[in-house]
């Protein structure tokens, strides 16, 4: 059945207001992130410091938005676990990662998961 072949194809995750899908094909594994869209991602956003997370960006002096950084983590381990298992099941496929306001900070996170596993 198609959409039992979907749902193995895909991981969708939500905590709070967050949320991150992973999907896989035989040519690519995408990640997308759903911007803002609830008055919680609106005063997340203000959050406007930038504070260190070490386990993610070890370089001295480098920050993140404390906001997206609150918003990311949520998501942080179910993402790295989806992740894992897109890449393992399409191997050599390129990751694509992509959102829209909100999303767009939450995929470049996601891209620095991918980047430090």
């Amino acid at each position: 059945c198609a959409s039992r072949a979907a749902r193995r194809s895909t991981r969708t995750i939500e905590r709070g207001s967050t949320q991150v899908g992973v999907a896989w094909a035989p040519w690519a594994v995408v990640v997308a992130a759903r911007g803002s869209s609830q008055w919680g991602d609106w005063l997340e956003n203000a959050h406007l410091w930038r504070v260190r997370w070490r386990r993610l960006i070890p370089q001295d002096g480098a920050r993140i938005h404390r906001g997206f950084k609150a918003q990311a983590g949520r998501v942080e381990e179910e993402l790295r676990r989806a992740l894992q298992t897109a890449v393992s099941r399409r191997p050599g496929a390129p990751v694509w990662f992509t959102g829209h306001s909100l999303g767009a900070a939450h995929a470049d996170i996601a891209a620095a998961y991918a980047l430090s596993a």
